[in-house]
């Protein structure tokens, strides 16, 4: 816990929070400099410190923040209650770029973390994101209706497929940094359609038609 963080005003919180993520998303624990951090969150490096100990406590609290935020947002209702493969994905890809708008370099923090070498990073993060995905990967292959998909259609690679697109596409945000939020969000719901018109049955892209 970090009272005397949680102390200062939600808008306070998230300037560190999002200051920390840029700088982090940037590049390996080691090389990333608090000096960097407190400058762009507008303090000094000695009232970071006040706020959370050390460098490593800062960067398991961003870790952990950022995982709670996104586990909480894909168990929303609207996510955990579609059955259609597609809308899930929509709406599961929505609540994300809602995140990134709120959080810019949540995303991009989250890859990094994933290709980090720093030892002590990686004994304290343990392998807590890539059984979240698997969590994830599995709610959606079994809360799907995979009867509306053409019959030589492996459940499985279509799900990899669209979990790398929603990669690539958020890596891409991270990049851009100043890109149009909007425009990107248009891309990879294009992209979600497309795949859905080449594995759906005729029948459900018909009814897809007539609810629109």
């Amino acid at each position: 816990m970090h009272p005397r963080f949680f102390a200062l005003p939600k808008s306070r919180q998230m300037q560190i929070v999002n200051a920390a993520m840029e700088v982090f998303s940037q590049g390996d624990y080691r090389h990333c400099v608090t000096d960097d951090i407190a400058a762009r969150a507008g303090i000094s490096k000695g009232l970071l410190f006040h706020y959370f100990e050390n460098k490593l406590g800062l960067y398991l609290y961003l870790y952990r923040y950022a995982l709670d935020l996104v586990s909480e947002r894909l168990r929303a209702p609207a996510i955990t209650q579609e059955r259609d493969f597609f809308k899930l994905l929509e709406r599961a890809a929505l609540e994300k770029l809602a995140l990134m708008g709120e959080h810019p370099a949540l995303f991009a923090f989250f890859f990094q973390s994933r290709v980090e070498k720093d030892e002590t990073v990686l004994r304290a993060l343990g392998t807590v994101w890539d059984p979240l995905i698997d969590q994830s990967a599995g709610q959606i292959l079994a809360q799907t209706d995979w009867s509306r998909f053409c019959d030589d259609v492996d459940p499985k690679l279509v799900l990899d497929l669209v979990l790398w697109s929603a990669e690539g596409f958020s890596k891409l945000h991270g990049e851009l940094r100043t890109g149009d939020l909007e425009e990107l969000s248009r891309e990879y719901l294009r992209a979600l359609d497309l795949m859905r018109r080449h594995f759906y049955k005729p029948e459900w892209l018909e009814l897809r038609q007539k609810e629109q």
